[in-house]
C-alpha cells in the first residue's frame, strides 16, 4: 500500500491504493472510495489513459474498507455464477 499526502486549498488529503482497481481518499470530512477506468477520447473511443471514479462516501475507513470487500465478494460471486451455468 501506498499513501501520498496532498495540500489542497489548506485541507490535509490522503490517497491511499489498496489494490490494483482502488484507492481511498481521506479528506477533512469523509473518506470516499474510489475505482480505476480507462478515459475516453472526444469521439468516445477507450484511451489508455487512467482516471478514477468515486464510488462510495464513508465516515471511517472501516466503513470504506468493508464496501471495499463486500464489492470485491460480490464480483467473485458474480463470476462463480457465471462460471457454474456454463
Amino acid at each position: 500500500m501506498k499513501a501520498e499526502k496532498k495540500s489542497v486549498e489548506g485541507k490535509v488529503t490522503m490517497e491511499t491504493m489498496v489494490s490494483q482497481n482502488y484507492k481511498i481518499i481521506s479528506g477533512e470530512l469523509n473518506i470516499s472510495l474510489n475505482k480505476k477506468y480507462l478515459k475516453k477520447d472526444k469521439q468516445g473511443n477507450v484511451t489508455t489513459r487512467v482516471g478514477f471514479k468515486q464510488i462510495g462516501y464513508y465516515n471511517t475507513l472501516d466503513g470504506a474498507f468493508n464496501a471495499l470487500i463486500e464489492k470485491k465478494s460480490r464480483g467473485v460471486m458474480n463470476f462463480y455464477r457465471s462460471w457454474k451455468s456454463i
